[in-house]
């Protein structure tokens, strides 16, 4: 009787002691969010996916949550350029894991699925492929060539103050790559002094038979312009032959047409026209009788001057 009721006690005691040893109750998992997130394919791909795990807890959750990680499910692929990062954060509805994924540029193209574990096993497996977030990394697209800016003539008109210049405008409507300090800086002008063909009036050919004034000003309305060097007496009648030039980032060079100018054209031009005053007529006449006075002077064999002190 006395080992019977020892036994009885000892149960009893067992049964009191109980609540004491009981286990916390461990976390669950309730899912995964299915946020698709395409990569940025250039070089490198430095995109940066997101990924969030949401836990909920009974009670006190285990230290052990805190370990949470994903891992890579991708059959053979490699996924060594994957680096997943992963933090723990408490909120009003329980605890939050998220997951951020970076893709290096050596990462070969293709669909990689992760999926957030706990003690080893997944977090809220279900059935398929929904308990996974997907990523897709695409191939790595060449960057869009740039659109080429748009060159148009814009007219030519002369300088009469002080030295004699002729100034020759284009219009030049750029593009994101091509902006107005990469026209001025690329830009310029070409002057051949000689007969020239539109085939044969290149950037490369102006040294040999003219010369090359570099760099636009301007800018405004997306006006360009650039001027020729100054324009002695004897030069009066010559007949230069323009076009303003632009270098691209490629080094070929885009052209407006080739066009044929020169004081006497000017002059001739306000001479003949009914809207030029009749001062600035006479200004012509007078420069273009100064001018084929000097060459006579001069193809007479004519000096700069007499040689006498004056």
């Amino acid at each position: 009787m006395k080992k019977l009721l020892s036994i009885i006690l000892s149960l009893c005691l067992l049964v009191c002691l109980l609540p004491t040893f009981a286990f916390a109750v461990p976390a669950t998992a309730t899912g995964i969010s299915k946020q698709n997130a395409e990569v940025y394919s250039g070089s490198p791909a430095t995109f940066t996916g997101v990924f969030t795990v949401y836990f909920n807890v009974l009670d006190e959750y285990p230290e052990g949550v805190l370990a949470a990680n994903f891992n890579g499910l991708n059959g053979e692929m490699d996924i060594s350029g994957i680096t997943v990062t992963f933090s723990i954060v408490q909120n009003e509805s329980g605890i939050i894991g998220v997951g951020n994924v970076s893709v290096s540029a050596d990462v070969l193209p293709g669909v990689y699925y992760f999926l957030a574990f706990y003690d080893g096993l997944p977090i809220s497996p279900t059935e398929g492929d929904s308990q996974y977030s997907k990523l897709t990394v695409s191939e790595p697209q060449a960057p869009p060539e740039p659109e080429d800016p748009a060159l148009s003539d814009a007219g030519r008109s002369l300088s009469l103050s002080d030295i004699v210049y002729i100034n020759a405008y284009a219009k030049i409507v750029g593009t994101e790559v091509y902006t107005p300090e990469y026209i001025r800086a690329n830009g310029g002008l070409l002057v051949f002094t000689q007969t020239v063909s539109e085939e044969n009036a290149t950037y490369e050919n102006a040294s040999s038979s003219g010369y090359i004034q570099p760099g636009l000003i301007g800018g405004t309305d997306n006006e360009y312009a650039q001027r020729t060097r100054g324009i002695t007496s004897l030069q009066y009648r010559d007949t230069y032959y323009l076009r303003i030039y632009l270098k691209l980032q490629d080094g070929s060079y885009l052209y407006t047409p080739l066009k044929t100018y020169g004081v006497h054209v000017y002059c001739q031009n306000k001479i003949n026209s009914e809207k030029a005053s009749q001062q600035l007529k006479d200004v012509c006449q007078k420069l273009l009788a100064y001018g084929d006075a000097a060459s006579t002077y001069f193809n007479a064999g004519g000096t700069t001057g007499s040689g006498e002190t004056e």
